[in-house]
């Protein structure tokens, strides 16, 4: 009986060892659980509050897009509309305003171009008094001169004009016994 008594006392200690791993097992499995709920419960608070702030965020645009909204209708109420006599009093000043302005451009605009033929006209005259007068110039000095050179021997200085339709003439000389010199 002693063996038997000892075989059960070992059996019962291998009992309650088992059940002690097993309680241990258990508790460790159950913190676990508890641990891991505790993580979840923490990502769904944060997603739960990123939720709630995109919410928030959203409804403040909301918000503000009606409130833009109402106020822009009440200003749309504190407008003072002309009626059909103050339109058309006030479309009447607005183009007659335009009409005198292009009027007023308009004399300007024929001022300055008169302006400018008078002042190209005076060029020209001013150029075509300029060539007369070189020209007979140098009629008289090309006979001198030609009486000079004969003697001399040197080549005349030549004076060419040129009519053009205009009547603008251009003059110039050909300087080349001059620059021998």
């Amino acid at each position: 009986m002693a063996k038997s008594k000892k075989k059960q006392n070992k059996s019962n200690k291998k009992n309650v060892s088992q059940k002690n791993t097993q309680k241990k097992v258990e508790d460790v499995k159950v913190e676990v659980k508890k641990e891991e709920t505790k993580k979840e419960t923490k990502n769904t608070s944060k997603n739960i509050q990123q939720s709630k702030k995109a919410n928030n965020k959203k409804q403040q645009k909301n918000d503000n897009n009606k409130k833009w909204f109402r106020d822009f209708k009440a200003e749309l109420k504190k407008i003072i509309w002309p009626n059909k006599n103050e339109l058309m009093e006030n479309c009447v000043v607005v183009i007659s305003m335009v009409v005198i302005v292009a009027v007023i451009i308009f004399v300007l605009d024929l001022g300055f171009k008169e302006l400018n033929h008078l002042e190209v006209e005076g060029a020209k005259q001013i150029k075509n008094t300029i060539t007369v007068s070189t020209d007979d110039e140098d009629e008289n000095n090309d006979s001198s001169q030609a009486e000079e050179n004969e003697e001399e021997g040197t080549p005349l200085d030549v004076v060419n004009t040129l009519d053009t339709q205009n009547g603008v003439e251009a003059v110039w000389t050909d300087e080349s016994s001059n620059s021998n010199e």
